[in-house]
């Protein structure tokens, strides 16, 4: 199973993913932490974000839904992860 958390910015995505995820037992990974380091100079700076500026970060997501999701087939003996979309990514 994946669970990812979405929501504006300040809601408590990151908290509510943390927590859900330490009840479960499940890991969890925050989507903030995949920006490349020229997207956080420039949320940093105030200036928002061009789709242009978010396919790598959307790449990196979706690399690691890949990633965890190939972990979890019943095989390998996998589990399950959980985060939050915009201010975390769950898988």
């Amino acid at each position: 199973m994946i669970v990812v958390v979405m929501g504006v910015a300040g809601v408590g995505k990151t908290t509510v993913g943390k927590r859900l995820a330490a009840a479960l037992g499940w890991e969890f990974h925050d989507a903030d932490d995949f920006h490349p380091p020229e997207n956080v100079a420039k949320m940093r700076a105030g200036i928002a974000l061009t789709d242009d500026d978010r396919a790598a970060w959307l790449e990196r997501l979706r690399s690691l839904v890949a990633d965890v999701s190939s972990h979890m087939a019943p095989e390998r003996g996998g589990g399950p992860a959980v985060g939050g979309l915009g201010g975390s990514v769950g898988v």
